[in-house]
């Protein structure tokens, strides 16, 4: 089953409007604070988010072998709904 789900403002959480150019090109803005990128770049930023905070949800196990460091928290310019 597949799941949909909107892409909001990182910053306002306020789900975004996309906007296709006479090229085809896609760009996602925010109605509130007018941030705006490309869908392509909208997608990878909430693709990163879902995988960190699965990391963080999930917790890291070590082993003998390997030791998993979290990254520094960041905030993403645009997330999931």
């Amino acid at each position: 089953m597949s799941e949909t789900r909107p892409i909001l403002c990182g910053k306002c959480n306020v789900e975004v409007k996309v906007r296709i150019d006479p090229n085809g090109d896609k760009t996602v803005i925010c109605p509130n604070c007018g941030a705006n990128d490309s869908l392509e770049s909208a997608m990878r930023d909430v693709g990163e988010y879902l995988v960190r905070k699965g990391l963080r949800e999930h917790g890291i196990r070590s082993t003998s072998n390997i030791t998993v460091t979290h990254p520094p928290e960041r905030t993403y310019r645009f997330i999931p709904g």
